[in-house]
């Protein structure tokens, strides 16, 4: 319609979340991206739609959003937060770009099940990697998931670990600020590896990256090149 007809102003608005008022066994919800509520409150759609599904939806659900609903300050903060401390966020999966068709977006699929006052741990997946995309029927345009992206995220959502799913400890997301961005904790084994040489000290950043120093830290004499970054 925008681009039809451009003299028509085109307003994003969200109706209907009077209907969450009744009680649901499951649910879904994809809303747009970045709006902000209509209720002069300043919060973010992202999380007044979470707090109306964790209220009223007794059972499963799903939300997908934006990538930036897993590690954004602010209210968008504050919806993550009280995502993991409602004990019912099983789940938070790392979706590729196009998955939403015709954009380069990166998702996030979050699942949701009934509470659970013991729970001390999350599954975080990470989906957008390489061969978890099927190379010959995905396009710029629809995006195919892998036989093995499907049976990884089936076992995962069951709780098994793979080499896309990892356990996340509620200890390891406080010391994280909460943040739950699937590439932050699901890493390849030589990732792993070196981040486990580094914290450890037994190997130096330096060792394993290229270090490109700004022209204003030449005063530290330290380094034989440096680069002058605009």
């Amino acid at each position: 319609l925008a681009k039809e007809f451009p003299q028509i102003g085109i307003r994003i608005s969200i109706e209907g979340l009077e209907l969450l008022k009744t009680k649901f066994d499951l649910g879904f919800s994809f809303p747009p991206f970045g709006q902000f509520s209509s209720d002069n409150s300043f919060k973010y759609i992202e999380q007044v739609v979470v707090k109306q599904l964790l209220d009223n939806v007794q059972g499963r659900f799903c939300f997908i959003t934006s990538t930036a609903f897993t590690f954004a300050t602010g209210n968008m903060s504050n919806g993550r937060k009280e995502s993991v401390f409602s004990n019912r966020l099983k789940a938070v999966v790392g979706l590729p770009g196009g998955f939403v068709p015709y954009t380069g977006i990166n998702c996030v699929a979050l699942f949701f099940d009934k509470y659970d006052k013991n729970q001390d741990s999350l599954m975080i997946m990470d989906l957008s990697k390489k061969e978890c995309k099927d190379q010959v029927n995905s396009s710029r345009y629809q995006l195919v998931f892998s036989d093995y992206a499907i049976e990884c995220l089936a076992d995962g959502l069951e709780g098994k670990e793979s080499d896309v799913a990892k356990k996340v400890s509620f200890t390891e997301l406080s010391d994280n600020d909460y943040i739950l961005t699937p590439s932050n904790y699901v890493l390849s084994q030589e990732e792993e590896l070196a981040r486990k040489q580094i914290l450890a000290g037994d190997i130096k950043l330096s060792d394993v990256v290229e270090i490109y120093r700004a022209q204003a830290s030449k005063t530290e004499e330290s380094g034989e090149t440096f680069y002058e970054i605009n």
